[in-house]
């Protein structure tokens, strides 16, 4: 970002408070783009089974950002341009990662024989 002035980059300088929330989302329930703000609402996910054989799914929104168009904009581009640079590093992560779930999977006695307790008198 440059001054449209002096032609000179912007300095930013950026402060956070100890006090910001965390929210976590698994997913983008509705996205409305306008002028000069968009909005996105974010939900989490739980799965229950109906009476039918059909599953349910329940979406709670759990947080809603309305920021400028622009900036969603720049943001979306910011995230492309992270993932194509880091395409890489993300492949070794993913298999690290199901690496360690196999090796737990692994570890985990099977259910097919009955689990009798481990009882002392």
């Amino acid at each position: 970002m440059t001054n449209p002035e002096t032609q000179n980059p912007t300095q930013i300088v950026q402060t956070e408070r100890l006090n910001i929330p965390s929210i976590y989302v698994e997913g983008l329930s509705q996205m409305m783009l306008g002028f000069p703000n968009s909005r996105l609402l974010m939900h989490s996910s739980a799965v229950q089974n109906s009476t039918s054989s059909a599953v349910v799914e329940t979406r709670q929104v759990t947080c809603e950002l309305v920021m400028p168009t622009t900036a969603m904009i720049e943001m979306a581009r910011a995230i492309l341009d992270i993932l194509s640079q880091n395409q890489k590093q993300f492949e070794v992560a993913k298999a690290e990662w199901l690496g360690r779930l196999e090796a737990i999977s692994q570890s985990i006695p099977s259910t097919d024989a009955p689990v009798t307790p481990n009882v002392t008198h």
